[in-house]
């Protein structure tokens, strides 16, 4: 990503001395605010401390006690011996329920860009057949998606779907959102999931495409998600895989003790 190149483009003014906001916490947000607006983007270098300092009007004691308190908070990345970067979007993402990433970042306010690789027909292997419980070299849908924040990849997405579910898929304009395709056209609801979560290491084309280091840290979520047809018959859905980069995720789950719950159920504690 090109850097801006000239002092004017930054967009910073001088701050107001006479405001009962420290001048730190005023240069704090005046980047924050330049980050979350889209101005200041993923991956892209920071103006120097002496070039905040002059266009602040402010100490260099100001502009690294600020730009220390947005490193802490995981907005800025320090770089030895090159400088500091805003950092890459990093969103957190609940496990307490079947979630799409699209709205997930919708609701965030972040428009999260889709990048369409591959949409293709494919025979089912035998293990993907299993999985789908459909016949070993059945045709499914293969869609695969390069998912970016402000041009900067996050996440490879590939999924696949039994045709016989969606026989028409080849022919949509629009998978920016796959569970409100599926929902909308075909009336296939995820109505439950199956998450596996695993920390693996970036190799060959994957690193390529999330323009990370081969061995950068991923997570990898395998699901499969399932709807009901007809009589409400349960059947799999789609099996999916997203390779997310490790520096722009976390995930989070809440925890219930098992002591609490079988007390709020009358039972009596053993041991």
């Amino acid at each position: 990503m090109s850097r801006l190149s000239s002092t004017d483009e930054w967009g910073l003014h001088p701050l107001n001395p006479d405001s009962d906001i420290p001048l730190h916490l005023q240069t704090e947000r005046l980047i924050r605010e330049k980050i979350r607006g889209g101005q200041w983007y993923p991956g892209m270098k920071m103006p120097s401390e002496r070039t905040l300092m002059t266009l602040l009007n402010v100490s260099r004691t100001t502009i690294r006690q600020a730009l220390d308190a947005l490193l802490y908070a995981g907005l800025l990345d320090r770089r030895h011996g090159s400088g500091t970067y805003v950092a890459p979007v990093r969103f957190v993402q609940p496990l307490n329920s079947v979630y799409s990433f699209t709205e997930q970042f919708r609701k965030s306010g972040v428009l999260l860009e889709n990048i369409v690789r591959l949409c293709e027909v494919v025979p089912a292997t035998a293990d993907l057949a299993r999985q789908l419980r459909i016949a070993p070299g059945d045709p499914v849908i293969f869609l695969q998606r390069l998912r970016c924040v402000h041009g900067a990849p996050i996440m490879l997405n590939s999924s696949y779907t039994p045709m016989q579910l969606v026989p028409s898929f080849l022919n949509e304009k629009d998978y920016l959102s796959l569970y409100a395709l599926l929902t909308e056209k075909y009336g296939l609801t995820v109505h439950r999931a199956e998450d596996y979560l695993e920390s693996i290491a970036a190799t060959g084309e994957i690193a390529s495409l999330l323009q990370v280091k081969r061995n950068a840290p991923l997570m990898l979520v395998e699901r499969t998600a399932y709807t009901r047809v007809g009589d409400g018959e349960e059947v799999p859905l789609h099996v999916g895989r997203n390779y997310i980069r490790g520096d722009a995720c976390r995930f989070q789950t809440e925890l219930t003790s098992l002591i609490y719950m079988d007390s709020a159920l009358g039972a009596k504690p053993q041991g």
